[in-house]
């Protein structure tokens, strides 16, 4: 019975050690045969296959603008003075000329009338000095007086004439202030802007003083018959800008209506802190349906320089 145990014991164990010779066998033939297929396989080439075509003729982006009036005047009083009334609102279509406000301006009245009397005065001195130069010229002439006199009297003449001219050009100066008493629209536009209301002080050369003691206009006048539209092109896509070449332009107030607009020209530099230059189209504005300082998205399409390379 012990011997029938002995040799069960041991079979299994034979059986044990030749299940696990097996198990190495195949294992090492498995590897074997995996290396040999990578190798196989790493020493084939992979390659990429790409079909060449030719780049698109045109290129196109989109930026985004600002449009802006063809021109557009701020408005300075040239007096000193209170408003005495202003007769344009805001959107008032204008015509070359017509009257915006009008100063009062005392002091400025009184300046003038003493000018005025000032020239009064000495054409009055310059009427005797003429009147006594021609005497001592008459006498002159017969040798009654001597030529020191008359021409002492042909000095003081030409110094009465001379202070004249002053005094008229004088009266030309404030002649032409009191006319700035009006303010006057430079063009045919509207008026975008009124910063003025009656008995206002407003100073030679500014309105009133802002935060920063700067001189504010009393009016912005802008001709908006034609707008001007500004765009900050990017230094790598600065070759677009071609003469001939248009923009389709989108506003947000007219959502799917396209407006057209003509390159004009380009400021020829770039910024150094944005890397875009300027370029300029001009966007006929028929209705003034367009206002300036409207954000614009401007569609750019133009030859590709790279597409025949």
């Amino acid at each position: 019975m012990a011997s029938l145990s002995r040799k069960f014991i041991l079979g299994a164990g034979a059986c044990a050690v030749g299940l696990y010779v097996a198990f190495l066998v195949v294992d090492r033939v498995h590897a074997v045969s995996t290396l040999r297929a990578q190798t196989n396989a790493g020493a084939i080439p992979d390659v990429s296959v790409v079909s060449p075509h030719r780049t698109s003729p045109k290129v196109s982006l989109t930026l985004p603008g600002n449009i802006d009036a063809w021109y557009q005047a701020p408005i300075y009083p040239q007096v000193s003075g209170y408003v005495k009334m202003w007769y344009k609102d805001y959107g008032a279509h204008v015509k070359q000329g017509d009257v915006l406000a009008e100063i009062n301006a005392p002091a400025l009245d009184a300046e003038y009338a003493q000018a005025k009397a000032s020239l009064a005065s000495v054409m009055a001195k310059y009427n005797l000095a003429s009147v006594t130069a021609n005497r001592w010229r008459a006498m002159g002439k017969s040798q009654s007086v001597s030529g020191q006199s008359v021409s002492v009297a042909n000095a003081n003449e030409q110094s009465a004439n001379a202070e004249v001219q002053a005094a008229q050009r004088n009266v030309d100066h404030f002649e032409a202030l009191e006319r700035f008493k009006q303010l006057v629209a430079p063009f045919d536009g509207i008026v975008t802007a009124r910063s003025v209301n009656v008995g206002d002080y407003v100073h030679n050369g500014g309105g009133g003083l802002n935060a920063t003691g700067s001189a504010s206009e009393l009016f912005t006048v802008a001709d908006t018959d034609k707008l001007r539209l500004f765009v900050s092109v990017p230094e790598v896509f600065s070759y677009v800008m071609q003469d001939g070449m248009t923009a389709q332009v989108t506003v947000p107030q007219y959502a799917g209506r396209t407006f057209t607009a003509k390159y004009l020209t380009t400021s020829k530099g770039y910024d150094p802190n944005t890397r875009t230059a300027i370029a300029e189209f001009v966007l006929d504005n028929p209705g003034h349906l367009l206002w300036p300082g409207t954000f614009a998205s401007v569609a750019l399409t133009a030859k590709n320089t790279d597409a025949n390379l």
